[in-house]
């Protein structure tokens, strides 16, 4: 996989499975993101008291079964540890943040990631914005529908102009 290629894999998850993560928050120990430079909301006009960005934890067994399937699923001509030794996270974004341009890739050559997983949990009209966005090009993701792609790739998440932005983002690493 290059990075500029990613794959679609619509509905990976069903709606009704993603209502079920959601509906799962409050038991999770949710920690503020950090500030990364979401477009139009540099640091320096952040308000960092306001600033609504969130990231849980997620271990649950059978949800990372279910990411690892869909991986795997894909047949990638990739040397990629699956089940992926990492956890999935459960990213929350409110008004006013984004994830500015990045790439996933750890420079830590022990343990590289090399594929990236992203699974959109909000349902339709959950929020407006927060567009993702792959080598440049848009990619529309509906609740449950999953973008895979590699960690090489150039990405980001445009800013959130309101509601909520919820979604399912894991890694995998170099074997």
């Amino acid at each position: 996989m290059r990075t500029t290629e990613w794959r679609v894999v619509r509905g990976a998850f069903s709606p009704d499975e993603c209502a079920a993560i959601l509906a799962s928050d409050a038991q999770r120990q949710w920690s503020r993101a950090d500030l990364y430079g979401a477009r139009g909301f540099g640091a320096s006009v952040v308000d960092m008291q306001t600033w609504d960005a969130h990231r849980a934890t997620l271990e649950d067994a059978s949800v990372l079964r279910r990411i690892d399937a869909v991986v795997e699923g894909l047949n990638l001509d990739l040397a990629f540890r699956c089940p992926s030794p990492e956890p999935a996270y459960w990213n929350r974004y409110g008004p006013g943040v984004g994830f500015g341009p990045h790439y996933d890739r750890i420079e830590d050559q022990s343990n590289p990631r090399v594929l990236s997983f992203v699974m959109a949990l909000s349902g339709p009209g959950g929020c407006d914005g927060g567009e993702l966005v792959i080598a440049g090009e848009l990619v529309a993701l509906a609740q449950g529908d999953a973008a895979v792609f590699s960690s090489l790739a150039m990405h980001e998440v445009g800013t959130i102009y309101s509601g909520r932005r919820d979604s399912l983002v894991r890694w995998y690493l170099a074997r």
